[in-house]
C-alpha cells in the first residue's frame, strides 16, 4: 500500500475530528498517563481501535506506508518492520511473540481491543499481561477496550484499575418483536426482508444469521424467480455449492451481499460499498457484524436471535457446533447497528418474553472449549501449575484435566506434567491444534509430510465435501462425477487431500498418521450407528461424507455437528488395532465399545 495522497489524508483527518474518541482525547491521554492500566468502553464506530494507538504515540494521522511506522501481524502475514511503532496483531500472534520474549520488552503499551469477545487466547493473554504489569514495574501500560463489557468485573480482576466511558454516536432505535414464536427463523427472516423492503423507507438492511451455509441459501432464495428453492429451504434442504457461487444478487430491487469470516478480505470489503442506484443493500451476516465492523447505510436490522457456537464436553471428550440463542448483550449490539448513522428499526424474530429470558452475557470461550492448545501454550511459557493460573473465569477442572490427558497421550507432556523437549516443544511452535500438529510430526517421521500438510490444511478450511440434498439432477450428476474422480475409499481426509493434490494418491501404509485424531474415534454398532470410544456417545456419519451409507468397523473424524442428531463430519475409516498402537496411554484403560 502506498502513501495516501494529500487530499485523501486531509479527508481522513477531517473524519477523525468527528469521532467520539477524538472529542475526549485529552482526557484519555491524561487518564492513561496517570495509571498503568485502564478499561475503556466505547461504542463500535467511536474510533477507539484506530485513534487510541495514534493518540498514545503522538497526535496525528500517519499517512505512511503499511509495514513502516504502522504495521500488522496476523497468521501467515507479517507487515511490520524494525521501524514499526504501532503494530496491530491478533491475540494469538502476541502469545506467540511471548514464547520468544516472555516479558514483551519491545512494547511500552499493549492495547487489548474487543475484549468482550472473550476468546480463549484473550483470556490467557489477559492473565499474562496482569502478571507482566507487576514484573515490568513502571515499564508497561495496559489498555483494555471494548464496545460492550462487564467493566466492573474486568476492573476488579485488574486490581481495581480505572474506568473510562466514551459516549458513542447512537441514534434512537425502535425494537419490534414477533407476537408469537417463529417455527423457522430462516423462513421468518426471508419474509421480514421482503415485507420491510415493501413497506419501509430508504435504508440498508443488516440480517444476522448463524453461518455461511444459511447465508448462501438465503442469498439464493431472495431471488424472486426461485419459489422452488424457497420451498427446499423451508424443508431444511441445503443448496448446492454451485448454486451458492454468486457473491451478490441484484433482484427485486435488492442488492444482496454476504458477510462471514471465511470470505476473502476483498469480498468482505464489498459490504462498505453503496448499493447501485435504485437498489436497497441487504447484508447477510454472521455475528462478525455485531461489534467488529460498522456497515455504513444500515437503518434496519433483522435479528434471528441465534448464533452458532462451539461447545466442548470434557466428559465426552468432544466438541461440537451448536446453534444457540444469543445473549442479551449480543441482542443489544445487533439492534444498535440500526442506529449508527440515523434513527432506525430492529426487527427481532422472537417474542419479547423470549428476549427477557435470554442470558445476560455470552459464556466466555474458555468455559466451553477444548483447552489442549491453551494448556500446551501455558506449559511452553513455563507455567507449570495451570490449575493455579489467575484466569478471569476459571475453566472447569475437568476440562483442564482432559486437556492434560490429551497432551500426555500425544507425547507433548511427560509423566510429571512437564513439556517434553521433542514432541511438546515442537507442537507448541506449530500454529495448529495439537492433534493436527501431531499429524504433521508423524508425517515428517514417516516420510509423507506433503500429504500430512495437505490433510491438515484442508481440515483447517470450511468443509469441501457437501451433501446432494436439494440439488437438481444436473448438479447431482456433476457432484457424482467429481466424487468418482477424487474420492478415496478410506474416507474424507484422503478425499480432501486428493482435491488439494489431485495427482497424488496416498499409500495405505501412510494412513496411520491420521490416527492422531483418535480423540474422535468411533466403532460400528449392530444398528449401523457408531459409538465414540472415548465417551460412548452415539454418532452418525454426516450425509456429506463419502463414507455415508457404508459400515466401516472403526472411524476417526474431525468434529461433531449437532442438528437433528450428532453427526461426525470429515470422516475416515481406520483399523481398530491402530488406536492402541498409536496412543497406548490414551487407550490403556479404554476398551473399544462392544459391537
Amino acid at each position: 500500500m502506498s502513501a495516501e495522497p494529500q487530499s485523501s489524508l486531509e479527508h481522513s483527518r477531517q473524519q477523525r475530528r468527528k469521532l467520539p474518541v477524538y472529542a475526549v482525547r485529552k482526557q484519555l491521554l491524561s487518564l492513561i498517563a496517570s495509571t498503568r492500566c485502564l478499561v475503556l468502553v466505547a461504542e463500535t464506530g467511536g474510533g477507539k481501535t484506530t485513534q487510541v494507538p495514534q493518540l498514545l504515540l503522538d497526535n496525528g494521522e500517519r499517512g505512511c506506508t503499511v509495514g513502516q511506522e504502522v504495521g500488522y501481524a496476523i497468521r501467515f502475514d507479517d507487515a511490520s518492520s524494525a521501524a514499526t511503532r504501532i503494530k496491530y496483531v491478533t491475540d494469538g500472534m502476541l502469545l506467540r511473540e511471548a514464547l520468544l520474549d516472555p516479558l514483551l520488552r519491545r512494547y511500552k503499551v499493549v492495547i487489548l481491543d474487543e475484549a468482550h469477545e472473550r476468546t480463549v487466547q484473550t483470556d490467557v493473554l489477559l492473565g499474562m499481561l496482569k502478571a507482566l504489569l507487576k514484573a515490568r514495574e513502571g515499564g508497561l501500560k495496559l489498555v483494555v477496550m471494548s464496545a460492550t463489557l462487564d467493566v466492573h468485573k474486568f476492573s476488579a480482576y485488574l486490581d481495581d484499575c480505572k474506568l473510562a466511558f466514551v459516549q458513542g454516536r447512537q441514534f434512537p432505535v425502535e425494537v419490534l418483536y414477533t407476537p408469537a414464536p417463529e417455527p423457522s427463523y430462516v423462513d421468518a427472516a426471508l419474509a421480514a426482508i421482503w415485507q420491510l423492503h415493501a413497506q419501509e423507507g430508504p435504508g440498508d438492511v443488516l440480517v444476522f444469521l448463524t453461518g455461511q451455509e444459511e447465508i448462501q441459501a438465503v442469498q439464493q432464495l431472495l431471488k424472486p424467480a426461485r419459489p422452488a428453492k424457497r420451498a427446499r429451504l423451508a424443508s431444511g434442504d441445503a443448496m448446492s455449492r454451485q448454486q451458492q457461487q454468486h457473491s451478490e444478487q441484484e433482484d427485486g430491487g435488492l442488492y444482496v451481499v454476504p458477510l462471514y469470516a471465511a470470505l476473502p478480505p476483498d469480498r468482505q470489503a464489498r459490504v462498505f460499498k453503496p448499493a447501485p442506484k435504485g437498489k436497497r443493500k441487504v447484508v447477510l451476516a454472521t455475528n462478525i457484524a455485531e461489534t467488529s465492523i460498522t456497515v455504513p447505510g444500515v437503518r434496519f436490522v433483522i435479528d434471528t436471535g441465534f448464533v452458532k457456537m462451539r461447545m466442548y464436553s470434557a466428559a465426552r471428550g468432544s466438541d461440537s457446533l451448536q446453534v444457540v440463542p444469543v445473549s442479551r448483550a449480543q441482542a443489544s449490539q445487533r439492534s444498535g447497528r440500526a442506529g449508527r448513522e440515523a434513527p432506525g428499526k430492529a426487527f427481532r424474530l422472537y417474542t419479547e418474553s423470549s428476549a427477557e429470558a435470554l442470558a445476560q452475557t455470552t459464556p466466555p470461550e474458555i468455559l466451553r472449549t477444548n483447552l489442549a492448545t491453551v494448556v500446551l501454550q501455558m506449559k511452553a511459557f513455563g507455567i507449570d501449575d495451570v490449575l493455579a493460573f489467575d484466569f478471569l473465569d476459571r475453566p472447569p477442572t475437568a476440562a483442564l484435566a482432559r486437556a492434560l490427558e490429551q497432551l500426555l497421550a500425544l507425547g507433548a507432556l511427560n509423566a510429571q506434567g512437564g513439556l517434553t523437549e521433542g514432541v511438546g516443544r515442537a507442537l507448541s511452535r506449530l500454529p495448529v491444534e495439537p492433534p493436527q500438529g501431531a499429524i504433521l510430526l508423524a508425517g515428517a517421521r514417516q516420510g509423507c509430510l506433503p500429504h500430512a500438510l495437505a490433510v491438515v490444511a484442508m481440515a483447517s478450511t470450511d468443509p469441501v465435501l457437501i451433501s446432494d440434498r436439494g440439488m437438481s439432477s444436473s448438479d447431482k450428476t456433476a457432484l457424482l462425477v467429481g466424487r468418482r474422480r477424487y474420492s478415496a475409499g478410506s474416507g474424507d481426509h484422503a478425499t480432501a487431500c486428493n482435491l488439494f493434490q489431485a495427482f497424488v494418491k496416498l499409500q495405505p501404509g501412510e494412513q496411520k498418521r491420521w490416527c492422531r485424531l483418535f480423540f474422535h474415534a468411533a466403532m460400528l454398532q449392530p444398528d449401523g450407528s457408531f459409538r465414540m470410544v472415548a465417551s460412548g456417545q452415539t454418532v452418525s456419519i454426516h450425509p456429506s461424507s463419502v463414507l455415508c451409507g457404508t459400515r466401516p468397523q472403526c472411524i476417526v473424524f474431525d468434529e461433531l455437528l449437532h442438528t437433528s442428531r450428532a453427526y461426525a463430519r470429515t470422516v475416515s475409516r481406520i483399523e481398530p488395532s491402530w488406536l492402541p498402537e498409536i496412543a497406548p496411554a490414551f487407550f490403556a484403560r479404554r476398551a473399544p465399545p462392544a459391537q
